[in-house]
């Protein structure tokens, strides 16, 4: 089931055995990637919390820079960086 931006009850209502969350960047190449802000874009952390607060999950951060993800690791079972996969994103399902 695909729902963007969940909320905690919509999670725990639904009895998931476990989430596939994918947050991060917006498609990009030169200058985006000097951004000094680090935090996770599109509400890519609530959504984090909301999904692997309430069940087992993966987290894939989407990102042609380093991000910060560690204060939200502790909620993650399982954490792929795939960068910006482009048109060869199938590598990242492959592996999933």
């Amino acid at each position: 089931v695909y729902q963007q931006n969940p909320d905690a009850n919509y999670v725990k209502e639904q009895g998931f055995s476990y989430g596939i969350v994918v947050v991060g960047e917006a498609p990009y190449a030169e200058m985006f990637g000097d951004n000094l802000n680090l935090t996770i874009p599109m509400g890519g952390v609530d959504t984090i919390k909301n999904v692997c607060g309430s069940l087992k999950c993966l987290v894939i951060l989407i990102s042609g820079r380093p991000l910060v993800i560690e204060p939200y690791l502790p909620l993650v079972d399982a954490f792929v960086a795939a960068w910006l996969p482009g048109t060869e994103g199938r590598g990242v399902t492959d592996v999933i």
